[in-house]
């Protein structure tokens, strides 16, 4: 048997968020007692409030999850500013939460060691990992690359990291009854599990493809020998480079397919574009652009 029960509210105060997310949950689960949950929420919550509530009401979880930049579920549909609360009841699948501590220091070796301590504890093969890490302390990339060493080629690691509605400041995540600003909480569902999950967007590609000359990691340097930040303006002119969001680069791949990297912020200082996941030096960029109607489908 496997369940999952969602719950999702658009309350403003935090304690009558929790006293909703609680009550919806619990009249859906009945007698059933749920070993896990993902926690998503929005910015300016009493996070540590709602935490404790959630696991006071349901002592034992194995909770994670993250604040976000906007809340999607089928009881609300798309919402933002509001807090929705999967959670997950079965008697034959095995879950362990994990996270991976301070992992702007060394994500892999973080990882590794939250991989290992939170394996020990199943008795079952793990076959997916759900993942909610930092949005900003630490490259999406090199933390999804952590995991996939320790974890291996076997077993998906499904997720998304963390958001602060644009804001940029700081991003939380939390992890059974903690919250952190540094963290990169996951979740280890066993075997028997079937399961499947895809990923598109909206997106295409417009105007000139570029070569990647300069970066280190997740911070972009040089595209062409030009500033990256005189890269994205060939295309978006001299204003305010506060919107690249809303172009990320296709980074393609030898087959011509691509993938996206999002920019979190220009800095017109020494030209550089920080991402939200790592880019080669190397690589075939192109700037991309998508349409409400085109996300939406």
């Amino acid at each position: 048997m496997f369940k999952i029960v969602i719950a999702h509210s658009e309350d403003i105060d935090t304690e009558d968020v929790a006293e909703d997310l609680i009550d919806q949950a619990r009249k859906d689960l009945g007698d059933e007692v749920p070993k896990a949950g993902l926690l998503f929420a929005c910015v300016d919550h009493d996070y540590q409030l709602l935490v404790d509530q959630i696991n006071e009401a349901f002592p034992g979880l194995e909770l994670i999850g993250c604040t976000t930049d906007g809340e999607i579920s089928t009881v609300l549909g798309f919402a933002q500013d509001s807090v929705n609360l999967a959670l997950f009841v079965s008697d034959e699948v095995e879950f362990v939460a994990g996270v991976g501590r301070e992992v702007s220091q060394g994500a892999d070796q973080s990882l590794a060691i939250a991989v290992e301590e939170a394996r020990s504890k199943l008795t079952k093969e793990p076959a997916l990992a759900l993942f909610t890490p930092t949005g900003l302390t630490a490259s999406g990339s090199t933390m999804v690359d952590g995991m996939k060493k320790v974890l291996g080629v076997g077993v998906p690691v499904f997720g998304g990291t963390a958001g602060d509605q644009w804001k940029f400041e700081k991003t939380h995540q939390f992890f059974r009854n903690e919250v952190m600003l540094d963290g990169a909480p996951f979740l280890l569902l066993t075997k028997p599990l079937k399961f499947s999950f895809g990923t598109r967007s909206g997106w295409q590609p417009i105007a000139s493809k570029g070569t990647v000359t300069q970066a280190e990691n997740n911070v972009v340097q040089m595209i062409d020998d030009v500033t990256a930040i005189q890269f994205y303006r060939r295309y978006l002119g001299d204003g305010a480079m506060d919107n690249l969001g809303e172009f990320p680069l296709a980074v393609f791949q030898e087959d011509d397919t691509f993938y996206l990297r999002s920019a979190l912020f220009g800095k017109d200082e020494d030209g550089t574009v920080t991402f939200a996941g790592d880019i080669e030096v190397g690589a075939t960029v192109q700037l991309t652009h998508a349409s409400r109607d085109a996300i939406t489908e």
